[in-house]
């Protein structure tokens, strides 16, 4: 049963926005993989494949602990019918066309008599549809393994951004819908070699190619379709010795972006980069009760493609290139010991340097300039844990981060500075201390009960400082560069009414008060998180649970168009509350021959904004609202031991507001600037799946 329900699902119902799917998690790394500007974003790229966990004893010793020594295969075949593929509800999982789909989906292990040491491993998922993937493995136990793969992720621009971008930017024609949608298409291969219980070799190779068209905000709100054509190349190997009591790991990472595509009308494509990562990455178990961790890495990117360097006002484009460089450094150090037996230390520490030699051009029009941002960031994290009588847990905490930003400036002659600075040094430090007590079960109930507290100091440029402070026209700070009193609670209680019968509750409070020190600055932010959750078990062959929540989330902003004048003062006020129900369950029924699930999920978010502006220099944004309702019905029909059939059936309710910047939808304005974000048309649809498929076991 265990068996078919992964196959299956993995093959079929995780395109229907099953949390935790392939695709949904494919999705989170779209942008990511892609090599997008932010060269930095890949630093992190590959270091989960190049660490070492601290709590395995034996890691070249577990060469084969993906290969079971009793298996069962699967294949599994389904037909699937949507009755309306909308962009929005094939975002990711490949139903955006036809209404019929035929899905394959295979689990084949197979391990040589002659030689057991041997095995081959092919998985297939979601083959027939846009999205899918395609794995293959062999090895020799205890010796080596040759893998191999073939990924394909659809992301779909449902057709609901209305632009007025023409050939002809002199004029404003009536604005139409554009559809768009990109492919990104991933070959892997990767060669493992173990030379003996303490020593792996590990190397990966993938290329990404990227294409299709996808729709971009650029300058005056224009949205425009983006011709896509990337190209990205990684290399990762790394060398693992592992001993009972030591374990270690060097790492290398390379990545190599490069875009078809030079400059785009009106803004510029993500440029080539490529980018190089060495690490180490050790634990040591000291005795008993303590061990030792540590992870050391340095990292280079480059970024030498063309670029706008002026942009759509002055028509002048570069072809020089920017010559953008940056060094990283990343270290992290951590030391557990079990001071006594109830008594647990946790010791943290982490530094993160950036070097940035990108040039800085002085040849830029008057308003007009290019900066390079460099920082060092260290934070510090103690820990411990206390075991109270009566299996009462006490834990607490203290962490101090200390973070340095640097901000380099081409010259430029005017800017709301009143100096012009070429180089600002801001400092920050936080600290913050915290308290968390468990109970133990008691009469079925057990809570849980965490508070925190922060504090943020801000030790800004004297030029930021003054032109934040003093000048009329003031400036405006980055977030993370204001002084910040956090508050944070969390409760969690839970109860167990009966054998067949329990209830949870969760709350997360955090309120944020900043020192509106500057122009555009935040003044507070509240948010709550509410969640409710009851299950119903009355036997092994049912289950009920029943669970609801709400999440509110408030931020208010004011400022001074010029400080001491009250006549120029405004103030945002943005809400944001999300509400959602659920009901799950499930039913064996007819001697174990049929299983039953259900699913039903109900989600509604309403956000509001609202402006007081004397001068009337912003628009009002509409209450926005979407509704998004789900029910899913599964039954499982066990015809024999080794065939097992799934029928189907899903509904998906998405309503969405539209919304406008103006208040004019139908009368654009004179100018770019009036037409922002022009209009947006929600992408609404109800749809109905329907699937049956069939699962056989060799």
């Amino acid at each position: 049963m265990n068996k078919f329900k992964i196959a299956v699902v993995s093959a079929t119902l995780t395109v229907m926005h099953i949390p935790g799917s392939q695709a949904l998690a494919a999705q989170e790394n779209d942008d990511v993989s892609t090599g997008t500007v932010e060269i930095v974003a890949q630093e992190n790229a590959g270091e989960s494949t190049n660490s070492v966990d601290t709590d395995a004893k034996d890691t070249a010793n577990t060469a084969a602990d993906a290969v079971a020594d009793e298996t069962t295969n699967s294949v599994d075949l389904a037909y699937i019918y949507v009755d309306n593929p909308n962009g929005k509800f094939g975002e990711y999982n490949g139903f955006d066309e036809d209404h019929n789909y035929i899905v394959l989906g295979l689990d084949w292990f197979l391990r040589s008599k002659e030689a057991p040491e041997q095995y081959w491993d092919v998985t297939i998922h979601n083959l027939g549809l846009a999205t899918f993937s395609v794995k293959a493995e062999y090895g020799r136990q205890g010796n080596y393994r040759i893998r191999g793969g073939y990924e394909q992720l659809q992301k779909v621009y449902h057709d609901d951004a209305l632009t007025i971008y023409d050939d002809d930017l002199d004029e404003l024609p009536d604005p139409r819908d554009i559809s768009t949608s990109t492919k990104r298409k991933t070959a892997s291969i990767g060669f493992d070699k173990f030379f003996n219980s303490q020593w792996e070799l590990k190397t990966d190779l993938r290329s990404q190619q990227k294409e299709g068209q996808r729709p971009r905000p650029v300058n005056g709100g224009l949205i425009v379709p983006q011709d896509i054509d990337f190209k990205h190349d990684e290399f990762e190997a790394s060398l693992t010795y592992a001993t009972e009591k030591a374990q270690m790991v060097l790492g290398s990472y390379f990545s190599d972006f490069s875009n078809a595509n030079d400059l785009i009308l009106n803004t510029a494509a993500e440029p080539g980069n490529n980018f190089y990562k060495l690490s180490a990455n050790g634990g040591f178990t000291i005795s008993n009760t303590s061990r030792i961790t540590g992870y050391l890495a340095y990292s280079n990117g480059e970024q030498n493609d063309k670029f706008s360097r002026y942009g759509i006002e002055s028509g002048t484009y570069s072809t020089d290139s920017l010559n953008a460089e940056y060094d990283t450094i990343n270290a992290q150090f951590a030391y557990r010991n079990r001071l006594t037996r109830k008594l647990d230390l946790d010791l943290n520490y982490r530094l993160e340097s950036r070097d940035n030699d990108t040039l800085l051009y002085n040849d830029f029009p008057a308003d007009k300039n290019n900066k390079s941002y460099e920082w060092d960031k260290q934070k510090l994290d103690l820990r411990l844990r206390y075991r109270l009588p009566a299996r009462w847990r006490l834990q607490g905490g203290v962490q101090l981060a200390d973070n340095r930003y640097e901000v380099n400036k081409s010259p430029r002659s005017t800017g709301r500075l009143t100096e012009q600075a070429a180089r600002l040094k801001d400092d920050t430090d936080e600290l913050t201390v915290w308290a968390e007590i468990r109970s133990p079960m008691v009469a079925g109930f057990y809570g849980n009960l965490k508070y925190g507290h922060s504090d943020r100091d801000a030790d800004l440029d004297p030029v930021r400082e003054e032109a934040a402070t003093v000048d009329t026209g003031g400036v405006a700070l980055s977030f993370y560069l204001i002084p910040r009193v956090r508050d944070k609670i969390d409760l969690l209680l839970s109860y167990s009414i009966s054998e067949s019968l329990s209830a949870g509750f969760n709350l997360s409070v955090i309120e944020d008060d900043y020192d509106a020190i500057a122009w555009a600055s935040l003044d507070s932010r509240e948010s709550n998180i509410y969640t409710l959750d009851i299950t119903y078990s009355p036997s092994t062959d049912y289950s009920l649970n029943v669970y609801a929540g709400i999440e509110n989330y408030e931020i208010e902003q004011s400022g001074f168009g010029t400080l001491g004048n009250d006549s120029t003062q405004w103030e945002y006020e943005t809400e944001d509350e999300s509400k959602f129900f659920g009901i799950t369950g499930r039913a064996s029924a007819f001697s174990g021959m049929v299983d039953f699930r259900l699913n039903y999920r109900h989600q509604q978010g309403d956000a509001q904004y609202e402006t007081l502006d004397p001068s009337n220099v912003s628009g009002a944004f509409s209450d926005l609202e979407t509704t998004i309702s789900r029910f899913t019905l599964e039954a499982d029909i066990f015809v024999s031991r080794d065939f097992i059939i799934n029928i189907s059936y899903l509904y998906e309710d998405y309503d969405s507001d539209s919304w406008v910047w103006k208040n004019d939808y139908d009368e654009p304005g004179p100018t770019y600037f009036d037409t922002l974000n022009y209009g947006y048309d929600s992408p609404d649809y109800v749809t109905h799946l329907f699937m049956i498929a069939a699962s056989y076991r060799f």
